[in-house]
């Protein structure tokens, strides 16, 4: 009996600390939490932007999302793009300078037969068309209302 008690207690001693939870009794301050790269105010741009990972830069400069025209292959530069990347044009390829450096702070909404690579989306990623391709880091989810997509 005790071998089993022991396992349950280390099964939820382990999903206790996958949560990334902290108990009151840990002594963690506002001090400790911040210096961890977590943040206490409710801007949530902050909080996902603070550092970035280890050999990736965080976007400094702001943008319109309108200022990215898709024209056949599009680079787009490092930076913060605040609004929602739509891309209808069929064919169309974009590629970003790297997840955590090109950051599209809305929804990319894609249409068919598109290429979408090497950046971030905060918000969902949205699958209009058919046979599209994107492999971006999203912080929302995929939703696919076409066929044969791949994410």
């Amino acid at each position: 009996m005790k071998i089993q008690t022991q396992l349950f207690v280390i099964a939820l001693t382990g999903i206790f600390a996958s949560c990334g939870t902290v108990s009151s009794d840990a002594g963690a301050s506002d001090t400790d939490l911040l210096s961890s790269g977590a943040s206490t105010s409710s801007d949530g741009l902050a909080a996902m932007y603070a550092p970035a990972p280890s050999g990736e830069m965080a976007p400094t400069e702001r943008y319109d999302v309108a200022q990215i025209v898709v024209a056949g292959p599009t680079k787009v530069g490092a930076g913060l793009y605040i609004g929602d990347l739509v891309i209808d044009k069929a064919l169309s390829k974009v590629i970003g300078s790297g997840p955590g450096v090109t950051v599209i702070d809305g929804n990319l909404i894609v249409g068919d037969q598109c290429s979408v690579v090497g950046m971030t989306v905060t918000g969902d990623v949205i699958f209009r068309g058919n046979n599209s391709r994107v492999f971006v880091d999203c912080l929302g989810q995929f939703l696919d209302y076409g066929m044969q997509n791949q994410h």
